[in-house]
């Protein structure tokens, strides 16, 4: 008996190894064997280990404080200038989307929405809204061009961002309809407005750990209407009914604007901080498609006869050219940590607060975990907690093939489940034909 790789002879009952020793049959051969076992078991796993664990070129990018290339504009520019930096990378598509509100579960839309209301129903429904009424917000962005070269980041998207706000009377009324001697007083509050972003970063190290970015963005405004007045009065009694209401709104088709942008970063031993504040100045000037409009009734106190003998109700339009006005994005602050645990494995926190109008302000903050697995793709998980959307989950998935990498998002923001006020997401494509540098040198101009 013999092997074809030369590692032992059989002949005699003996074993002759390639070096002229020999062993006897239940000794040597067994143990070259046991050995020839143990070396293809350490092979099989070493081969698992580096397919599963292998750390994907793009780790670090859903922790923003760790992020670099694409994902670093829009937290902090600073960050364009981090080692290991992708030399270059740009976006295929990227859109991203999210609504929220302070009352209203997913659970309870499914559960209300067609269906009959009974008390119990009505005041579940009106014990959800805040006594400050309910609010909604909404927000989209999609990327048209954006790409980082080095230390240089460009960007051209679209975003759009509106908000509203409802008494709670409002609902009392549609609910059980007017009650007899009560007074009904509402005013609501809106805005909203879509607008183009065009402009770039730039960063630079100083020293060997820390770096300085600054951006600035010409805004082209594309829409806004905006909610000047709106309040109704309605009283019912026994004997009569009175109510009156005003609406004024003002829209535009086009303005301009800016925004600058600032940050700073400081990494070491596999730690990473950074503070960047966004949309410092920012606001747009309305000055084409300007309109005024406005709405008015009144009913004087009458009964059912008397208002539609008497003519007691009254209503009145207006609409006409609008004199330019201002509007001002919320000025954006954005702190992070992260701690790069091992080649697969990256953690941190971040805080992001917006101070505007009382509907475009809050904070959130969050804790943040991602991992690298079958060198292909990166998992993480983002729960947190922020002021006006209470608690959220977030979590996201990116995969990578060749050059190419698609990004998935996904967040419940108030709760989690059927338990969540609202949702955001987003899904994005960009290209990388390069590796990041392997070399741990910063950027600097």
């Amino acid at each position: 008996m013999s092997r074809a790789d030369g590692r032992y002879h059989m002949s005699d009952g003996r074993c002759r190894m390639p070096d002229g020793r020999r062993r006897t049959l239940e000794g040597g051969c067994r143990r070259v064997e046991g050995e020839a076992r143990a070396r293809l078991r350490a092979a099989c796993v070493l081969s698992v280990v580096m397919c599963v664990f292998v750390p994907s070129p793009t780790s670090g990018s859903f922790v923003p404080a760790r992020a670099n290339g694409l994902e670093a504009l829009g937290f902090n520019p600073a960050q364009l200038a981090y080692p290991h930096r992708p030399a270059f990378s740009c976006r295929v598509f990227d859109f991203d989307a999210g609504f929220d509100n302070n009352a209203f579960t997913f659970g309870q839309y499914n559960r209300y929405t067609g269906a009959y209301l009974d008390n119990r129903a009505k005041q579940d429904i009106l014990a959800s809204i805040p006594r400050g009424g309910l609010e909604v917000r909404a927000g989209a962005s999609a990327a048209g061009v954006e790409f980082v070269t080095r230390n240089l980041g460009v960007t051209l998207k679209t975003e759009a961002a509106g908000a509203a706000r409802m008494p709670q009377e409002v609902f009392d009324l549609a609910l059980y309809g007017n009650r007899l001697n009560r007074t009904y007083q509402a005013d609501a509050d809106a805005s909203g407005q879509v607008f183009a972003r065009a402009g770039g970063s730039v960063a630079s190290a100083f020293g060997s750990h820390f770096a300085l970015g600054v951006g600035a963005y010409y805004l082209r405004g594309l829409y806004c209407a905006e909610l000047q007045q709106a309040e109704a009065r309605l009283v019912t009694t026994p004997d009569a009914v009175s109510s009156f209401g005003t609406v004024r709104y003002r829209t535009a088709t086009g303005g301009a604007g800016k925004a600058f942008e600032l940050g700073a970063a400081f990494w070491k031993d596999g730690w990473f901080v950074s503070a960047a504040a966004r949309d410092i100045l920012a606001a747009i000037e309305w000055t084409d498609g300007l309109e005024y409009h406005g709405h008015h009734f009144t009913l004087d106190e009458g009964n059912a006869y008397d208002i539609r003998s008497r003519g007691l109700f009254r209503a009145e339009s207006q609409r006409g050219a609008g004199p330019e006005f201002v509007t001002r994005l919320p000025l954006r602050v954005n702190v992070g940590a992260a701690r790069v645990l091992n080649p697969q494995v990256t953690c941190g926190a971040a805080v992001s607060a917006g101070f505007g109008s009382e509907l475009q302000s809050g904070w959130r903050a969050s804790g943040l975990i991602e991992v690298s697995a079958l060198s292909r793709f990166v998992l993480a998980l983002e729960p947190g907690y922020g002021s006006p959307d209470g608690p959220f989950l977030g979590a996201g998935l990116e995969a990578s093939l060749g050059p190419m990498r698609l990004r998935g998002r996904f967040g419940y923001l108030g709760g989690a489940g059927a338990a969540a006020r609202g949702a955001r997401f987003g899904l994005g494509m960009s290209y990388a034909p390069s590796r990041p540098a392997r070399d741990t040198r910063p950027y600097r101009i």
